[in-house]
């Protein structure tokens, strides 16, 4: 098997992985406040990292700034994200967190201009595979009379607070994507790993006296969901998709982890026993279709060509 394949699947199981444990997520919240959450998740991880890696963790002072950037903008997608979840519903939160999926071949487009970096631009199997991603994700999230309803009347159409914040989170993501891309051939995936997400620990928690006021019980479920996100959803999945992403350009792996909420749909309906809706059905089936699009194409690279 292909490194680009060996990649991809690596990036499936991410998507698997983060969709399984959304669940555990929304439960666990209800005994500890989301910016607490989020540091802890992230020091736990950033520990485990640390141990895991102990004797590779020397780099330049210019690797460690790439895994800060890197960790910057990860955390800046997770807060923005969660601060907007506040003041608008999970169903919008969803599609426009979703739209980062169009957003790195976007930004994908400005910055490979030029240079030996421009066949990371998506070509236009890529593109309909990415508008076939982005069409099923929408199937997938949104509440379609909210979507009537907004902005108050019928066929209003506005974006609150919340809205904009978590837009500016799939920003975030994007970039977070895009840059990972970009450093993963020249930093080590030791430092960079452990950078970001050391980062992405500091940052909630130096920023936790400003955006709430800590509140935690400390109860034998949440204690397990932050081992599990900790450990398995943030320090394999992260060392994962660092070494994935120098084997995959940054479009194809945003399309790929779309597969995120395919998994979290069948999780739910397996088992929280959510309602399999038909929109959802068929949203889930164009993500796959989009995917497949792509991933069946004729290939004569198998490495990122950045590397």
């Amino acid at each position: 098997m292909s490194l680009r394949w060996r990649a991809d699947l690596a990036l499936a199981l991410i998507g698997l992985i983060w969709g399984s444990t959304f669940v555990l997520v929304k439960a666990a919240l209800a005994d500890c406040s989301v910016f607490l959450f989020l540091g802890i998740r992230f020091s736990i991880a950033a520990v485990a990292l640390g141990l895991a890696f102990r004797g590779r963790l020397r780099g330049s002072g210019r690797e460690y700034f790439a895994g800060f950037l890197t960790g910057l903008s990860l955390s800046a997608g997770y807060i923005l994200q969660t601060v907007g979840l506040k003041s608008t519903t999970a169903s919008k939160s969803g599609f426009l967190t979703g739209l980062y999926i169009v957003l790195v071949p976007l930004l994908a487009a400005c910055v490979y201009r030029t240079g030996p970096d421009r066949p990371t631009v998506p070509g236009w199997r890529e593109w309909l595979g990415i508008a076939m991603a982005t069409s099923g994700m929408t199937l997938m999230t949104v509440d379609w009379d909210t979507i009537r309803n907004w902005g108050g009347g019928a066929g209003g159409f506005a974006l609150n607070q919340g809205d904009l914040l978590t837009l500016a989170g799939a920003g975030a993501f994007a970039v977070h994507l895009l840059m990972l891309g970009h450093y993963t051939g020249r930093v080590s995936v030791p430092v960079l790993s452990f950078t970001q997400i050391a980062t992405s620990a500091v940052v909630p928690l130096g920023l936790l006296p400003l955006l709430e006021t800590p509140a935690v019980r400390w109860t034998s479920s949440l204690v397990a969901v932050l081992a599990i996100t900790g450990l398995l959803a943030t320090a394999v999945v992260f060392v994962l998709q660092t070494w994935a992403q120098r084997h995959t350009p940054p479009s194809r792996t945003a399309l790929i982890l779309a597969l995120e909420p395919v998994f979290a749909m069948i999780c739910g309906f397996a088992v929280a026993g959510e309602r399999l809706t038909v929109p959802a059905a068929l949203g889930a089936a164009l993500i796959l279709g989009g995917i497949l699009r792509v991933e069946m194409k004729p290939s004569s690279a198998s490495t990122h060509p950045s590397i």
